[in-house]
């Protein structure tokens, strides 16, 4: 348990980059949500941009993944790998909470009679 926690003291300039990331992340998906509320493929576009672009980085790295010079490319495609996943699922979470509700009770159908 102490080498967790001296790790990440040591550590923590990576801590915030992917705090950040991920707020930034889940606040673009809440916009783009709130601007297109009728679309619904438009708020996941945040994440599979992130989650993509942090693939293409990674499998350019795939053979420097054991050099130290390129550590800050691997933490950056790892952050963008992350934050996306995030992203998509704050978004199906979004899509769920935010889902429209469908009334099957409508009146203009109903048959009124008189007496």
């Amino acid at each position: 348990m102490n080498e967790i926690k001296e790790l990440i003291q040591t550590q923590d300039e990576y801590l915030m980059i992917i705090l950040f990331a991920v707020f930034a992340i889940l606040v673009i998906t809440f916009a783009i949500h709130h601007f297109t509320e009728k679309l619904r493929f438009p708020k996941y576009l945040p994440g599979l941009i992130s989650l993509v672009v942090g693939l293409f980085i990674f499998a350019g790295l795939l053979g420097h993944l054991y050099d130290k010079a390129y550590l800050g490319n691997i933490v950056f495609s790892m952050v963008a790998i992350g934050a996306g996943v995030i992203g998509i699922c704050f978004a199906l979470i979004i899509g769920v909470v935010f889902k429209p509700k469908k009334s099957t009770f409508k009146e203009a159908d109903m048959d009124f009679e008189e007496y």
